[in-house]
């Protein structure tokens, strides 16, 4: 398995964070989980209704290291999960669909979570997640999305980006400048989001073959659970536009909040407050009355 970071500068339990103090006395535990086809490494923070957590493309559990002790501050268990060849997480990566990683998901409710828990997704995890909630209903009290990309294409700028960061030999600082005008809204500190960034090549190239293996129609609504959408303004690689089509589309069913001053690394800029308005929206659906 290639494990080539790029930047991380964070140890989960730390008393900071990428720059960012975390929350006291929120001790992170780590643990592998066999869930048939894969055996896949958690990183669970707290203590009450489960809320597993799903990264974005390309990312582990490390990017729920600010996230994840802010909802266990709140009365959550946070679980975060490391998909398929990211960190000690293990399994074939070959001819997957968006199908594959959510079962993967739904046996880790099993295991862990008692059969049914709260999902949030970020990113490339917002798909998985509606994904699973649309294969195992019964699994999923309710579904969270952050920067849910996918249907309203990404600003262009966002292509020559990503292209520039692949280039060998860029230095720490053009890295940085060129992260945070992807993913960041202007001012913020890229410190978190350089915490957060890892390279797993491999893994990387499974999530994006199983994305083009996978129609948008059988993930894009997210099944029948209630969802909670928190966007970004200044998202470029996953614009508003799509937080609001899936509100004007599931109106009974969608809660859209906006935040201005938040990129698509929302979770690393607004922790708090994305903790905050996630942790209002399952108090209203919690796991045992979903039933």
């Amino acid at each position: 398995m290639t494990r080539a970071f790029v930047a991380v500068a964070a140890v989960f339990g730390m008393v900071s964070y990428g720059g960012v103090a975390l929350p006291k006395a929120q001790t992170a535990t780590t643990s592998m989980v066999d869930v048939g086809t894969a055996r896949l490494e958690t990183t669970s923070w707290g203590d009450g209704e489960p809320v597993m957590l799903l990264p974005g493309s390309g990312y582990s559990a490390t990017a729920f290291g600010l996230l994840g002790p802010e909802l266990a501050r709140r009365g959550y268990r946070a679980i975060a999960v490391s998909p398929r060849g990211m960190r000690g997480s293990v399994g074939p990566l070959e001819n997957l669909t968006y199908h594959d990683y959510a079962a993967d998901v739904a046996a880790l409710i099993d295991r862990v979570a008692g059969g049914r828990a709260h999902v949030v997704g970020w990113a490339w995890g917002n798909r998985i997640a509606r994904c699973l909630a649309a294969d195992s209903p019964g699994r999923v009290a309710s579904v969270t999305l952050i920067a849910a990309g996918g249907k309203v294409p990404s600003d262009p700028s966002v292509a020559a980006l990503t292209q520039q960061l692949r280039q060998p030999g860029l230095s720490t600082a053009d890295r940085n400048r060129m992260l945070a005008l992807r993913s960041l809204a202007p001012g913020s500190d890229v410190a978190p989001l350089v915490a957060i960034t890892e390279a797993w090549p491999m893994a990387s190239a499974a999530q994006g073959a199983a994305g083009r293996a996978t129609p948008l129609d059988q993930w894009w609504p997210g099944g029948s659970a209630p969802m909670l959408v928190i966007q970004g303004l200044q998202d470029k690689i996953a614009p508003p536009g799509n937080g609001r089509d899936l509100k004007a589309n599931y109106p009974d069913r969608v809660t859209l909040v906006e935040i201005d001053g938040a990129g698509h690394a929302a979770l690393v800029e607004h922790p708090a407050r994305l903790a905050d308005e996630t942790v209002r929206f399952l108090r209203e659906h919690p796991v045992q009355r979903s039933r």
